[in-house]
């Protein structure tokens, strides 16, 4: 899917698009698409990780006002911040909300990561939930992003598609392997 096709996914997918639908979501629908994204998450991976997503929300509501400012600075900072806390799962939202975007924020979004690994977080589930949350051009989009930070076949990248792909198995998450799999034999064969 090409970066277009995977922007025209987004605004479908989210109700993103133009700079006003998305201050409406950052200000308006935050607790809507929470409860929405928490059910998902619950039904796709089990409720520990819904556990998770529930406190994992406060960084990802900050992620979604950064990027309905189109502020990069703190877009990169909530990033930071989410990994830095063990909310990865704020991360794979941020994910979609990014690529809603033009390429500034959702580089932001890449070189976030590129910190995180810098100081030894794995981005492996940030992966894998964007891969289970359903919308598999968005995680695919992230693999993407990340490719360009870390280029093709690097270690960092690589492992941590296998990461994901590993821990979408343990959670018997089929399509979110598959996807996985198949983002790890784009870049790193």
């Amino acid at each position: 899917m090409d970066s277009e096709a995977r922007k025209g996914s987004a605004s479908a997918a989210f109700g993103f698009g133009s700079s006003e639908a998305n201050k409406g979501f950052a200000a308006v629908n935050v607790e809507v698409k929470a409860k929405a994204f928490e059910h998902s998450l619950a039904t796709s991976i089990g409720s520990a990780h819904a556990e998770a997503l529930k406190g994992g929300w406060v960084f990802a509501e900050a992620i979604s006002n950064a990027v309905a400012r189109n502020d990069a600075v703190a877009f990169s900072k909530a990033a930071a911040d989410a990994f830095a806390s063990g909310y990865g799962i704020a991360v794979a939202k941020a994910c979609s909300d990014a690529f809603a975007f033009h390429g500034g924020v959702a580089l932001s979004f890449a070189n976030a990561c590129a910190a995180a690994i810098d100081k030894g977080l794995a981005i492996s589930d940030a992966l894998a939930f964007a891969f289970a949350f359903g919308d598999h051009s968005f995680a695919l989009a992230c693999s993407d992003a990340l490719a360009v930070v870390f280029g093709k076949k690097t270690g960092p990248f690589c492992t941590a598609l296998a990461g994901a792909g590993s821990s979408a198995s343990s959670w018997n998450a089929g399509p979110a392997f598959d996807s996985a799999s198949a983002a790890a034999f784009k870049w790193c064969h």
